[in-house]
């Protein structure tokens, strides 16, 4: 049977907004600094009960500031909402 599937990415330059896997993961190329300093700013997002995406952190995600990586967030999560409508 044809079957439709509705696993859609939305790509930024520092992160990877996804509709099919809703985990959280980081560029195994960031390092563990990165890593972890990465992942503060992502707690309030990852840990949201009801989130309807995953997120993927990309490798150039090492040289944004704070609020250039949130600031994407939100604009991907903007175009999420608007292709889910």
């Amino acid at each position: 049977l044809p079957a439709v599937t509705t696993n859609l990415n939305f790509t930024g330059k520092y992160l990877v907004l996804t509709t099919g896997d809703k985990k959280f993961g980081l560029s195994s190329k960031l390092s563990n600094d990165d890593r972890s300093r990465i992942s503060k700013w992502m707690e309030a997002e990852v840990n949201c009960p009801d989130k309807e995406f995953g997120i993927i952190v990309r490798t150039n995600a090492a040289d944004a500031s704070k609020e250039e990586i949130l600031k994407e967030l939100e604009y991907l999560k903007g175009l999420y909402h608007k292709a889910a409508v």
